[in-house]
């Protein structure tokens, strides 16, 4: 009953406020995605009927536009849930100490086989590239940068991985025309 005992059950409170908020933000954005679903879901299926009826063609390129506004949509709400799937995985994977460039090196040669109308180059300049982390997060990482550096890069074109590395880090690079 004293003040100092106020305080302690004041911060105790706000602590635990503050853990529910914390907790409410973390989960929000698989909520939204979850909720968006349905009513999303429900305007393409008004979409897809609309464009099976028979009408006016100066209606095509607002059907057109609807179509291409959903679909956005749904790549959105695509990524928010990998989003929260990979925080997930980053949050409840066991840390390692492995050889960065190891997995860069096995990374690549895996691209070129999948994309052979691109050139994969590997520039290696580290020393020593033992890191502590996950090797399929940095692995599932990769996959998306080289991913982007495909899509926005004319075929038969060059990509370039790029590592190097001094005392206090290392550094990752992925180079491409586009």
């Amino acid at each position: 009953g004293d003040e100092i005992g106020d305080l302690a059950r004041s911060f105790t409170d706000l602590l635990n406020r503050l853990r529910e908020y914390t907790e409410y933000l973390t989960t929000l954005k698989a909520k939204l995605a979850h909720e968006l679903r349905t009513p999303l879901a429900v305007v393409s299926t008004s979409l897809d009927n609309l464009e099976r009826e028979s009408h006016e063609s100066h209606l095509s390129p607002y059907l057109s536009r609807l179509r291409e506004g959903t679909d956005r949509l749904d790549a959105i709400l695509g990524a928010m849930s990998e989003a929260t799937l990979i925080e997930q995985a980053v949050a409840n994977t066991e840390l390692e100490i492995f050889s960065l460039s190891a997995v860069i090196t096995s990374c690549v040669h895996a691209y070129r086989d999948v994309y052979s109308d691109r050139v994969f180059e590997l520039v290696d300049q580290t020393t020593e590239s033992s890191v502590l982390g996950s090797a399929d997060l940095v692995a599932q990482m990769l996959d998306k940068l080289i991913d982007n550096a495909v899509s926005f890069s004319p075929s038969v074109s060059s990509i370039t991985v790029t590592l190097t590395s001094n005392e206090k880090e290392i550094g990752l690079r992925v180079t491409n025309t586009g």
